[in-house]
């Protein structure tokens, strides 16, 4: 956020030429989670993209890495507007969805991932205080 700033579109467009990347976030309470993404960034509207290869982590209530992947009850792996990017979806809920200007961030669980929330801050009100896209080369 330092180098890039905390736009979401941002974001997205240095996201889209790579395929394989790693969504990490740091909260004000200095926890870290994130998603692994299965293919490039991109801005589809009112539709989910992406792989059962995507997956969730946290390291909330360990020290180690939690991972949360796929359980292909559906397909709503990915999702990203202009106003956020989300992970997992049901019942009118994400699993992870950070907003256009990166000011709010909220987890919680869907049947997409089978996850619980990501992080023991408020959950429908997270501080991002850092965001970071890596890429993988295989």
């Amino acid at each position: 956020m330092d180098k890039d700033g905390t736009s979401l579109i941002t974001l997205i467009n240095k996201g889209e030429e790579y395929e394989n990347t790693i969504l990490v976030l740091k909260s004000l309470n200095n926890e870290i989670f994130g998603a692994y993404l299965s293919e490039s960034l991109r801005i589809k509207y009112n539709d989910f993209y992406g792989t059962a290869e995507t997956f969730l982590f946290t390291f909330y209530n360990t020290d180690r890495i939690r991972v949360f992947p796929a359980t292909r009850t559906n397909d709503l792996y990915i999702y990203t507007d202009p106003s956020k990017i989300a992970f997992g979806c049901s019942d009118d809920n994400f699993s992870l969805s950070l907003e256009d200007d990166f000011s709010n961030c909220f987890t919680g669980t869907t049947v997409t991932y089978n996850n619980p929330p990501l992080c023991k801050e408020k959950a429908n009100s997270i501080t991002v205080v850092n965001c970071e896209l890596w890429t993988l080369s295989v």
